[in-house]
């Protein structure tokens, strides 16, 4: 191979290349960005049976809004923290009201009511952490309960 002839597959290649990813799309895999925007909460006082103490359920209104490709919004978790000790006590139930899942395209928003059941005493919790699952990620979003109990 003579250096002439080198030189011009070196720019054949470069050509091919350039025209490649030129006709390729970007993102090749699955884009996920989606995020969570707590609207509002309520705390309500709960008796759940004879003999227990009081326990609370937080129901939790949220945005969530999509930016990437489609994803489905398909768990909720909750956790109450003390702040004081940082002692975890993982809700008794979290469920989504209304459709269990929630599929979004790029470009939508919906609105998302959680609820999150605390069947002990609660005087010593300050937040509650909700864990959002969707495709392929997790978002996490605090929500403070200190004005809300008292």
């Amino acid at each position: 191979m003579t250096k002439s002839s080198k030189n011009q597959n070196d720019n054949g290649s470069a050509e091919l290349l350039s025209f490649l990813s030129s006709i390729l799309p970007e993102n090749k895999g699955y884009y996920s960005c989606w995020n969570v925007i707590l609207k509002n909460s309520e705390v309500r006082r709960i008796f759940p049976s004879a003999g227990m103490r009081q326990g609370i359920m937080v129901r939790s209104r949220l945005v969530i809004e999509n930016l990437g490709d489609r994803v489905t919004i398909y768990q909720a978790e909750g956790v109450f923290r003390n702040l004081a000790d940082q002692q975890i006590f993982p809700a008794d139930r979290t469920a989504i009201c209304g459709k269990s899942f929630r599929v979004l395209d790029k470009g939508d928003a919906a609105s998302l009511t959680i609820d999150a059941w605390l069947l002990r005493d609660s005087r010593c919790v300050k937040q509650l952490e909700l864990i959002i699952r969707g495709t392929g990620s997790h978002r996490k979003i605090t929500v403070p309960l200190q004005r809300l109990l008292s």
